[in-house]
């Protein structure tokens, strides 16, 4: 699905993105165990309900979480191989 991001203009896109695809840079906090588990253990009550954002690699050959490394790592664990994610330009 694709939409136009409010403000800019410019094109968003939601899609269940392969979980080998994405990438956590190292630009990222680290990974706390703790909100991790939390984070499981929500999603397996509720489902993964939000989406993490990403954006395209340099080459495009994979996608490097902005924001939702916790969750990606959650969804991992769990086994959960398609990640409901927001794509945004480069």
């Amino acid at each position: 699905m694709r939409f136009k991001e409010p403000y800019k203009g410019y094109e968003i896109e939601f899609e269940l993105v392969q979980a080998d695809k994405i990438r956590i840079p190292s630009i990222q906090r680290e990974i706390s165990d703790v909100l991790v588990k939390n984070l499981m253990v929500s999603m397996d009550k509720l489902g993964f309900i939000d989406p993490i954002i990403i954006v395209p690699s340099e080459d495009d050959s994979y996608y490097e979480v902005i924001n939702g490394q916790h969750r990606l790592e959650a969804a991992k664990l769990l086994g959960i191989r398609e990640i409901p994610s927001i794509i945004l330009p480069k």
